[in-house]
């Protein structure tokens, strides 16, 4: 794990040397300076996790370093000319703490150590505000031969600290296996944090993984989840969808461990492993100059393949049920799935993987009213659906004899109804470039078609 690195800035060069060494010894990072100039030289290359320094130096007021500074990194101020107002202005000003000369070094570990705990306090709960907004069942549920060889793939990666990659369909659950990475790795006690990177929100992905050193209202810094992940695991969920210059910046992390915030100037360090997701070809990107290939040989060390629900059919019953059981409403009444549902759910195919499924159990649970049992019409998987589903096929009903361009709308709306609206899978389906597609599905919505169905669902 990384040590913090701290700034000492102390004009008395003795009290300077001593201080940095017994710090060194501690295993902490240390660099000093003996002036405001050495102190602004040293912060113009990298950010420390803490600032040390005197009150008073020979061409400045320490009290600059704290207005500016103080809501960024804590800083604990030294001075031999301790009173009780100027111990209340320096806090007032940002300092974490106050100490007097001569300085003891127990009193300054313990006040080192509170003020680290309280940085690290803040970004649990930016941490805990963002987990709360998901779903945190990550059980891996199923028993065929393709989820056990998951699993011990799982194990074999989880004991290495290397970048990872995770391929499979839009909803198989990839989230899920990094997340289970990350619990049976030496992180486990780290925080695991999520990042999707939607093409459409280019900056916001930027300022989400890397901060922003001022935000667009002008207000104060904000921290990335490349500082909030410290010591734990970033999920970069579809990462095909970066852009070049930012696939670029996200090398640089994982070969130097070091980063700036959008905006900033300053070497920041970081210590995540980085586990990356696609649905996406790599390998076709990189041929199309759309993926870095430095990138993706750095990613694809160790690749785990999440396969489709319909190459795990046998699972779907235990699924089902834990849907069933796990679900976060109606827990009144005591339901269950009929016969006829487990059949039929297990002769579906599932194009939306399983979260299709899921949908469909927690559609079932409120279909279902006040009954106990569930059927299939009540999760809305018909007979004729799912033999049809069995093989991906494809039904198109008219009850007139339409036109080629009707056939053709009405078969992209099928496409995106049932592939959750992922226009990058739909492409791939029509042969068509993406643009194409857009400019397609950009005519239904303008023709109110399409039924509100948006973007990729990853």
């Amino acid at each position: 794990m990384a040590e913090p690195n701290i700034i000492v800035i102390e004009d008395d060069r003795n009290l300077n040397a001593l201080l940095s060494g017994q710090l060194a010894e501690e295993g902490f990072r240390v660099t000093s300076a003996h002036s405001c100039r050495e102190g602004r030289a040293l912060l113009e290359g990298s950010e420390p996790n803490l600032m040390i320094i005197d009150i008073r130096l020979p061409d400045g007021d320490g009290f600059e370093f704290i207005r500016q500074y103080g809501e960024i990194f804590p800083i604990i101020v030294l001075t031999a000319y301790g009173t009780v107002d100027q111990a209340v202005e320096a806090v007032q000003a940002g300092a974490s703490d106050y100490l007097l000369k001569p300085i003891s070094f127990d009193a300054l570990k313990v006040a080192i150590g509170r003020a680290l705990a309280t940085v690290e306090l803040k970004r649990d709960v930016q941490y805990w505000q963002k987990r709360a907004q998901k779903d945190l069942n990550v059980t891996i549920v199923g028993n065929s031969p393709k989820v056990a060889h998951m699993r011990h793939l799982i194990e074999l990666y989880a004991v290495t600290d290397s970048s990872l990659l995770i391929v499979g369909e839009s909803g198989v659950g990839k989230e899920l296996v990094a997340h289970a990475i990350h619990k049976k790795s030496d992180r486990k006690n780290g925080r695991f944090v999520a990042v999707d990177c939607d093409p459409a929100q280019e900056s916001n992905v930027a300022q989400e993984l890397f901060g922003e050193e001022q935000t667009m209202r002008g207000g104060a810094r904000r921290e990335g989840m490349l500082a909030i992940a410290q010591n734990g695991t970033i999920y970069v969920n579809n990462v095909a969808e970066m852009s070049l210059a930012l696939q670029s910046k996200l090398l640089r992390v994982m070969e130097t461990g070091t980063f700036r915030r959008v905006g900033g100037t300053q070497d920041l360090v970081t210590n995540v492993r980085i586990l990356a997701a696609t649905s996406s070809n790599l390998q076709a990107r990189i041929a199309d100059d759309r993926f870095r290939s430095e990138l993706f040989y750095r990613l694809n060390a160790f690749c785990i393949e999440v396969p489709p629900l319909r190459d795990r059919l046998t699972d779907v019953p235990l699924l089902a049920e834990h849907f069933l059981k796990y679900r976060n409403f109606q827990r009144g009444i005591d339901k269950r799935l009929a016969a006829d549902t487990i059949a039929a759910l297990t002769d579906y195919a599932w194009p939306g993987n399983v979260r299709e499924l899921r949908n469909a159990i927690e559609r079932g649970v409120i279909m279902s009213g006040q009954e106990e049992e569930i059927t299939a019409a009540h999760v809305g998987i018909s007979a004729t659906r799912s033999a049809a589903g069995d093989h991906g096929g494809v039904v198109l009903g008219f009850d007139y004899e339409p036109t080629m361009e009707e056939v053709r709308d009405h078969y992209i709306r099928m496409l995106l109804r049932r592939y959750d609206g992922n226009r990058r899978k739909v492409a791939g389906i029509l042969g068509i470039s993406e643009r194409n597609t857009y400019r397609l599905v950009g005519k239904l919505e303008v023709d109110g078609e399409t039924g509100g169905l948006g973007g990729a669902a990853e």
